[in-house]
């Protein structure tokens, strides 16, 4: 998804993973970024109600600067998307309408079934409200309120690649523990006297032991 940052159209891109599901039909392969997952995809049972799930994760993160559901680990997001019920807490939320809240639980409904579809989204009194709003209102105020929905995308996709970062950073140190465990456990089984040093003969005699091979 792209965003004009001026007229704040939407531009969708990238349908790498697009996949076109006919009527009455379910797919089950799990596929899509972890933050916006539907509860029935990681059920492997979903139709196009997965995408309304999506729209509902993105509109909580353009009013709030925050995904709805997180998690330290996809365990941890996952056990949230299918059990948590969504909440509006914090300070960003004092200055939401309830017609925005209540929008966002019909979106982020579990029950797939139970789930608005699009053209029912699309006729909910906030996009009705926010649509007239936008076209007879050029005030101060008004574009405030459109600034503040830019930063706080800004603020969700700056926080979301530092811990993108941080879990890389994590996961390299811990391959490397692993490595550096794996040549001590090496070095011990060459270290034949244990005195941290291993001499010809100790290093002979364990690749005959080990690999069965010495020139």
């Amino acid at each position: 998804m792209m965003l004009d940052q001026k007229k704040l159209n939407i531009k969708l891109i990238d349908f790498g993973a697009g996949i076109i599901i006919p009527p009455g039909k379910k797919e089950t392969k799990i596929i899509g970024t972890s933050f916006y997952i539907a509860p029935e995809v990681l059920k492997k049972n979903y139709n196009l109600k997965c995408d309304i799930w999506s729209c509902g994760v993105i509109l909580f993160i353009l009013l709030s600067g925050y995904p709805p559901f997180q998690g330290r680990n996809n365990r941890e997001l996952y056990n949230e998307i299918q059990y948590k019920t969504v909440e509006f807490e914090g300070e960003e939320w004092n200055e939401i309408s309830n017609e925005a809240k209540d929008l966002i639980k019909k979106l982020l409904t579990k029950d797939q079934n139970k789930r608005i579809n699009s053209q029912e989204a699309l006729e909910h009194p906030w996009f009705k409200k926010f649509e007239e709003k936008n076209n007879n209102d050029d005030s101060i105020e008004n574009r405030k309120a459109k600034s503040k929905i830019i930063r706080q995308m800004a603020k969700f996709v700056k926080e979301n690649k530092l811990k993108q970062a941080v879990t890389k950073f994590i996961t390299t140190q811990i391959a490397l523990q692993n490595e550096f465990e794996e040549m001590k456990n090496l070095f011990k089984k060459f270290d034949i006297d244990d005195n941290g040093i291993i001499t010809k003969e100790e290093f002979k005699e364990q690749l005959i032991k080990q690999y069965g091979l010495y020139n």
